[in-house]
């Protein structure tokens, strides 16, 4: 079979984080490099690191314009969704060039390729997006509506008009969209024609079989409280300040809520503010994480009460060390409780409901345990690897469809 499947990943491969920061694109391309099918895997920057699959940068430029950026970014100090939104038309200017007549599918993983969905459009090549994410338009109606809820001014990439604008072309220009959980899958069918938004289920999580060794079995808490565990880059989606919301309600000292990572300026006094006013000095900040082993090792429940999340993988890190977990219903990682007894699930828009799940948590009415035996299990089959075979499986069958429907000759 001739080799006619070009992937695209915006973001880098680099030394030090290769493959998880372009997992998606990265083991997809190893499947379509076992048949002969992939051309090229083409990323924002690789530095050094090799692929066992073609791969290159978007650019022979690429490590000169990216110095060049962060030099900006350095000097003038550039609003993040500013400098984002000119990453994103720069990764898509150069990408259009690699399009030829050569190509059959092009495969993206990243949503903001106008310029390159419609060279490809016109020439005939199949455009198949598999976002990490939920859809933007989703996400950008949930920001707004929370912020004036909070009352917080919120601008980052989610709000900003002109990246919503080259987003929304770049969606008409786009064949079929294919979601890995139920949450991506709902946001796109609000979005997109639901006819092209095709469900394939899996984690972004590639599973290792020496996992085992290198997990730590959970202690019981040496000071007798019950400890729960939050991590995350806290932005407004992250749904922190709902929690400190629902903990304060809690009314218990024997508990105690350790927050991991550190806060997005946007929302930072609020949730400062918050903590400050707890009838209990029960909320410890731990700040960036650099040993997640340790963050996990003495926690009794892990929360995750994301706006809207394509993950996190956060959970599924709690779950391999022994800690069942409390996931809002607008999270992607949702879908892993349907296999696996280790866990609650929230309904995010109802606040009662959360604070009466938490409180039979943390009076002990409520308990689980993670059973690591079918946690493995569960994990082997829904995992990234196998989740790059039926993607594969499934980017076959949309390409028949489409070259059937729509015959084109290629000149």
């Amino acid at each position: 079979m001739a080799k006619d499947i070009i992937v695209a990943s915006f973001q880098p491969l680099t030394k030090d984080d290769a493959p998880s920061a372009a997992k998606f694109g990265y083991y997809l391309s190893a499947e379509l490099h076992k048949e002969d099918r992939l051309i090229n895997f083409v990323v924002s920057s690789k530095g050094k690191f090799h692929t066992p699959f073609p791969s290159t940068n978007v650019s022979i430029f690429s490590r000169s314009y990216l110095l060049i950026l962060r030099k900006l970014d350095k000097l003038f100090r550039f609003n993040s969704y500013h400098m984002r939104l000119l990453q994103e038309w720069i990764f898509d200017f150069f990408f259009s060039f690699k399009l030829n007549k050569d190509i059959r599918v092009f495969i993206s993983t990243n949503p903001f390729m106008p310029r390159s969905f419609r060279k490809a459009k016109q020439m005939g090549i199949l455009t198949i997006l598999i976002p990490a994410n939920p859809e933007e338009l989703y996400i950008h109606k949930l920001v707004l509506n929370e912020a004036v809820l909070t009352g917080i001014k919120v601008k980052d990439p989610y709000t900003y008009e002109r990246r919503q604008h080259y987003y929304q072309i770049a969606l008409k220009r786009l064949d079929y969209v294919i979601a890995h959980s139920s949450v991506i899958l709902q946001s796109y069918k609000e979005n997109f024609d639901e006819k092209r938004v095709i469900s394939c289920e899996g984690l972004l999580h590639f599973y290792r079989d020496d996992l085992e060794s290198n997990i730590p079995l959970q202690p019981k808490s040496i000071s007798g409280k019950m400890k729960f565990g939050y991590l995350a880059y806290t932005v407004l989606l992250k749904g922190l300040h709902i929690l400190l919301d629902i903990w304060n309600r809690l009314d218990n000292e024997h508990i105690e809520l350790y927050i991991g990572g550190p806060f997005d300026i946007s929302i930072q006094d609020m949730i400062l503010k918050k903590i400050s006013a707890m009838k209990y000095p029960n909320v410890k900040l731990c700040g960036t994480i650099k040993d997640k082993d340790n963050f996990f090792r003495d926690l009794d429940w892990f929360i995750c009460p994301s706006m809207i999340d394509g993950g996190p993988v956060t959970v599924i890190e709690s779950l391999e060390r022994n800690v069942p977990v409390v996931v809002s219903n607008r999270c992607g990682i949702k879908d892993l409780l349907k296999y696996i007894d280790a866990g609650y699930v929230i309904k995010y828009e109802d606040k009662n409901q959360f604070f009466e799940i938490m409180q039979k948590i943390t009076t002990g009415e409520y308990q689980k345990k993670v059973d690591k035996e079918r946690l493995k299990s569960v994990l082997r089959e829904i995992s990234l690897n196998q989740l790059a075979d039926k993607l594969k499986k499934e980017i076959h069958s949309l390409e028949d469809s489409f070259f059937k429907k729509l015959p084109i000759t290629i000149n």
